[in-house]
């Protein structure tokens, strides 16, 4: 038996021992030398008022459980648009698409890849420069599950000769704009020691009316130490595959190097 069950069981139980003590109560002390008719006027009054009683109290339980109901079918209705809303916004990352050449070479190339269902109306990827300002690069829109190859050999060049310096990118996808749904989402993406793409979405709530300018103002530091400790996550990780790596096995690679 459920627990609601048990409490409206437990409640009529309740409502049926008041009414009787209240009706043992009053032939206790009601007054044995009343005429019948008195008596049966006073019984009838009685009577009457626990079955009001009892009407107010199941009015006031039928009151309570309808408020539950609504209340548990508003966090249902409120569950169920927040996924609408986060299903319906754009997801993109940084991707190393990898492929062999007509030449049986091994090649790479970065492409954006929008993940989620909602379109992406415009794309930006951006990082700190060397003299401490961001740069940006900014793409047209993408749709659900679109992928957009970025053209250039800046971007490029870091997948063959980063050395180790793990770059790492922020793509910030602006989505439709509407009162009920976040403008701007942020992804963190960082290259291994091998050049493939390691992502992280970022949790981040913004004001709205918000620009792409003071989000890097205000919360760039912040993207940038997600950055930091996924490098670090990625060399401990890489560390540590080393270090548990047979003798044998290595000294086996060192021999075919």
């Amino acid at each position: 038996m459920n627990d609601f069950l048990r409490r409206y069981w437990r409640a009529i139980a309740t409502l049926i021992l008041t009414n009787i003590l209240a009706w043992l109560g009053f032939e206790r002390l009601v007054d044995q030398q009343l005429k019948a008719a008195e008596l049966w006027a006073a019984r009838s009054s009685l009577l009457s008022g626990l079955l009001l009683f009892d009407n107010l109290c199941v009015l006031w339980w039928y009151s309570d459980r309808t408020n539950q109901l609504a209340a548990i079918a508003q966090k249902q209705l409120h569950f169920q648009w927040t996924q609408w809303q986060i299903g319906n916004k754009p997801l993109v990352f940084l991707d190393a698409h990898r492929w062999t050449d007509k030449n049986g070479l091994d090649a790479c190339e970065y492409v954006l890849h929008n993940v989620a269902l909602g379109v992406a109306i415009n794309m930006h990827v951006t990082h700190r420069g060397d003299d401490g300002r961001w740069i940006v690069e900014a793409f047209g829109a993408l749709p659900s599950g679109g992928k957009l190859k970025i053209p250039g050999l800046k971007y490029n060049d870091p997948l063959r000769d980063h050395g180790g310096r793990m770059p790492g990118r922020i793509v910030i996808a602006e989505a439709i704009r509407s009162r009920s749904k976040q403008q701007w989402i942020v992804t963190v993406n960082v290259l291994d020691a091998r050049g493939d793409v390691h992502h992280q979405f970022v949790d981040f709530d913004h004001r709205d009316g918000i620009t792409l300018a003071q989000i890097l103002d205000e919360t760039g530091a912040e993207f940038e130490l997600q950055i930091k400790q996924m490098r670090h996550a990625l060399t401990a990780s890489a560390q540590g595959i080393r270090a548990g790596t047979p003798v044998s096995e290595r000294t086996a690679g060192a021999q075919d190097v």
